[in-house]
């Protein structure tokens, strides 16, 4: 599934959609990717410079997409690792910072490997 920005949520593999209440759309957004991390589809954290709770999960064929704080952002097929724990996502030209997590890193790996997103890591 890929969210938007309006409450709307693509269905692409069953080319359907639906819009969610603008009243309850953080609470249900938050469900739909708890739901997504239980079964792999998606990994959660805490952004490490404060920007809020992170949601990065398989979205659209071959793509990924990265929530911050409820607000979705663009899918994206490529993303790096870099220096100080930094996630850089290429195509959307964005950039988080990861908690210091040792497990995030293979988790975001796997995630990727699903979704069939290209994934490196940067020189220092």
């Amino acid at each position: 599934l890929t969210l938007c920005e309006d409450g709307i949520i693509l269905f692409p593999d069953i080319g359907r959609s639906a819009k969610l209440p603008e009243s309850q759309r953080k609470q249900l957004v938050e469900k739909l990717l708890r739901l997504a991390t239980v079964v792999k589809l998606a990994v959660e954290f805490e952004e490490a410079r404060g920007r809020g709770r992170v949601f990065i999960s398989v979205a659209c064929r071959d793509s990924l997409q990265c929530i911050v704080d409820g607000v979705p952002k663009p899918p994206f097929c490529r993303m790096a690792f870099g220096e100080d724990r930094m996630l850089h996502f290429l195509d959307a030209r964005e950039e988080l910072q990861m908690p210091d997590t040792a497990a995030l890193v293979p988790q975001l790996q796997d995630l990727a490997r699903r979704a069939n997103v290209q994934t490196s890591f940067l020189n220092s």
